[in-house]
């Protein structure tokens, strides 16, 4: 998707280079960014454009939904914290938000589950809670453990977030209790974050619990 919409704003600019925004469009603020948004939904591609080539990030989705929450918008788009960021913090935004059709997930769990550190610890040095857990029962330690973002493992530890929280879903190499971290760090090939999260406190025998593949075929 994101693709799509970055050569529909390439075509739009060489077919109206001069043309101008139905609304001014500035550089970064919580309203602009509104009324992006807005403007994507309805289908002006042109307001989209301009708000690009003023120096916007490009709009970001997850999956197929469009992010309507600036600040896990920003986060997702940007690699390091950005002034943008900053400045939402400073005016008090809040920083456990989701969006709809967002999944429960937060700007901690975005950034953990790309393995963003320097934005994780911004966000969490803020005031942001490190182990919310979203509607599919992922916690942002589970989705960085995932991913192998040791960095990001590391911080949400060090910061309480619960090494030995379980989570159900549709894994079978989770056993019927669930996965929890040290799971999903195991059995993605993540070996020196398991070995941390052992060290950690979690639990080294979810490792040799049946896991449901195991049940639903036996042991041949």
């Amino acid at each position: 998707v994101k693709t799509a919409i970055e050569a529909t704003l390439m075509f739009i600019e060489g077919l109206c280079p001069e043309s101008a925004p139905s609304d001014p469009v500035s550089k970064g603020g919580t309203s602009t960014f509104k009324n992006v948004v807005e403007a994507y939904i309805k289908g002006d591609l042109e307001y989209v454009a301009a708000y690009v080539q003023a120096g916007n990030p490009l709009l970001q989705f997850n999956g197929e939904t469009l992010i309507t929450n600036e600040l896990i918008s920003y986060v997702c788009a940007f690699t390091e914290v950005d002034q943008r960021i900053v400045d939402l913090v400073e005016v008090g935004v809040d920083l456990d938000a989701s969006f709809d059709e967002g999944e429960g997930y937060t700007a901690v769990h975005f950034a953990a589950w790309d393995g963003k550190d320097n934005m994780l610890a911004y966000l969490i040095e803020a005031g942001a809670k490190v182990d919310l857990v979203g509607e599919d029962g992922y916690s942002p330690l589970l989705l960085a453990a995932a991913g192998g973002h040791h960095a990001c493992v590391e911080f949400l530890v060090e910061n309480g977030a619960d090494v030995n929280r379980r989570v159900n879903d549709s894994n079978i190499y989770f056993s019927k209790q669930g996965g929890t971290p040290l799971t999903v760090s195991f059995i993605n090939g993540f070996l020196d974050t398991a070995l941390y999260l052992i060290e950690m406190g979690a639990d080294p025998f979810v490792l040799v619990e049946p896991c449901l593949v195991h049940q639903l075929f036996g042991s041949n």
